[in-house]
């Protein structure tokens, strides 16, 4: 399996609908950060070289996408701030 901003990426999807296991990209983003980082859309997760991978961590990182520990912390902090300021968004029942 391929590790991709800290997840592992099934070995057996292409390397489009593997990106979408990761929080916080989706079918769309996928496609995004596989054109920047040069990497084809059919190419299975397999098949990806060590630079392929590297290429598409850095596009990630680059486009500044907020992912997996970090999205979750800013969810967090988001639902946190309607709390306080008593939303009725961020109310628990």
């Amino acid at each position: 399996m391929a590790r991709i901003s800290g997840i592992e990426v099934p070995d057996q999807k292409r390397v489009e609908a593997g990106l979408v296991y990761i929080k916080g990209i989706g079918p769309n983003l996928s496609k995004k950060v596989l054109g920047k980082a040069k990497v084809d859309l059919n190419t299975r997760v397999r098949d990806l070289t060590e630079q392929n991978i590297a290429d598409i961590n850095s596009a990630i990182s680059s486009m500044k996408i907020p992912v997996e520990g970090e999205l979750r912390r800013i969810v967090a902090q988001n639902i946190r701030r309607l709390q306080d300021i008593k939303s009725y968004r961020g109310m628990r029942h």
